[in-house]
C-alpha cells in the first residue's frame, strides 16, 4: 500500500455482503443484518459518540464523501483555512489534494498537495494573504471580509461589519443580470408600461414586480426606488441581525430587520436581504413569513451569525 512515514492508514479486507454470500451459496440471508440489536441500540448502550456513529455510517463511502460529511470547522482543521476556502470556492477538485510521490529510501507514497501546487503561486498567495491579513485586522475589502468571516478564525469587529454593511447597501442588485418576463408578470405595469412575455428586465426590477406589485408585501404604491431604499435601510440598521452562509454552496451574507412602515397588505414583520459574493450584488430582498424555514433550508450550510443572532 502506497503510504508515507508515520502514516496511520492500514489496509483492511472488504468482505462480501450477506446478499452476495446468499447468492453464492444459495441461501437467503436477507434478514441477517436485522438479527440481534441494531447499531443504534448497541451505540446507546456503550456510549458511542456522535463522531464515532458518523464514522460508522460513512464506513462504506469514499474518502471524499466522508470529508464532505464533516462539519465546516472539522474540514478547516484538516485542510487549513486558506486551502479550505479555495476548495469551497471551486478553485480545485477534491481529488487534486492527493499527490503521488517516490523516495529512494521509502519507495512509492502519497502526500497532501500544497496550495501552490494546487493553485499556482499567485492565487495561493491571495488566499494566504486573505487569512493572514484577516487575522491581523488589516487590508481586506468588504468581500474579502465576508470570506474571512466564513473561516471562523475570529469575530469581526464592529468597524469591519460596518464596512461590509456600507458596501452591500451601496451595491444593490447587479445591474448586468437580467431575466425573462414570465406569464406570471405579463401585463403588470413597470415604469408605466405593461410587461410583455419574453422581454428582459433586470433582476432588481423582477424582485420589485414579484414582491411589491404582485405579492403586495410592501404598501400599495411603493416605487422601485422606495423598495430598494427599504432594503438599504435594513442593511444599514445597527439593530438588524447579520449572518453568513452558503446557499447552494455560494457564499452569501444576509440581513434581517423589521419591516416597520414597509409592511404591505400581504407583508410580514421582517425583511430579509441577501448579498452573494461571487456576483457582488443582492440576490433577494423580501418579507418572509417564516424566517426559521429560510434559515433551516437544506440547501443552506455553514451558517454563522455576525451580529444579533436569532434562535432557530
Amino acid at each position: 500500500m502506497e503510504s508515507h512515514p508515520n502514516c496511520r492508514c492500514t489496509s483492511t479486507a472488504i468482505t462480501k455482503s450477506w446478499e452476495e454470500l446468499g447468492a453464492e451459496f444459495g441461501f437467503d440471508f436477507s434478514a441477517a443484518e436485522k438479527a440481534g440489536p441494531s447499531f443504534a441500540e448497541v451505540a446507546d448502550k456503550y456510549g458511542v459518540t456522535p463522531e464515532q456513529r458518523r464514522a460508522y455510517a460513512n464506513r462504506k463511502g469514499s474518502g471524499e464523501a466522508y470529508f464532505r460529511g464533516l462539519k465546516a470547522d472539522e474540514q478547516r482543521a484538516i485542510l487549513g483555512p486558506a486551502k479550505w476556502l479555495a476548495w469551497k470556492e471551486g478553485k480545485f477538485a477534491f481529488e487534486s489534494l492527493s499527490r503521488k510521490t517516490f523516495s529512494a529510501a521509502w519507495g512509492a507514497g502519497v502526500k497532501l498537495a500544497s496550495l501552490v501546487e494546487l493553485l499556482g503561486e499567485k492565487d495561493a498567495n491571495y488566499y494566504l494573504r486573505l487569512t493572514q491579513n484577516g487575522l491581523a485586522k488589516q487590508n481586506l475589502n468588504a468581500d474579502e471580509l465576508i470570506k474571512f468571516a466564513s473561516l471562523d478564525l475570529r469575530p469581526l469587529t464592529s468597524v469591519e461589519i460596518g464596512k461590509i454593511s456600507n458596501h452591500v447597501a451601496r451595491a444593490g442588485f447587479p445591474k448586468n443580470l437580467y431575466q425573462r418576463v414570465t406569464a406570471q408578470f405579463t401585463g403588470i405595469k413597470l415604469n408605466g408600461k405593461p410587461l410583455n412575455k419574453g422581454e428582459s428586465i433586470s433582476v432588481g426590477e423582477a424582485h420589485y414586480v414579484k414582491h411589491v406589485i404582485l405579492q403586495k408585501e410592501w404598501p400599495i404604491g411603493t416605487s422601485i426606488s422606495q423598495y430598494l431604499a427599504s432594503l438599504a435601510e435594513v442593511i444599514s440598521d445597527l439593530k438588524s441581525s447579520i449572518f453568513i452562509s452558503r446557499y447552494h454552496d455560494q457564499l452569501q451574507i444576509g440581513f434581517i430587520g423589521g419591516s416597520k412602515q414597509w409592511k404591505g397588505p400581504d407583508g410580514h414583520d421582517i425583511i430579509l436581504v441577501e448579498y452573494r459574493v461571487n456576483i457582488a450584488g443582492l440576490v433577494t430582498g423580501y418579507q418572509p413569513e417564516d424566517i426559521q424555514e429560510i434559515l433551516k433550508n437544506k440547501n443552506r450550510t455553514d451558517l454563522k451569525w455576525l451580529r444579533n443572532p436569532l434562535e432557530y
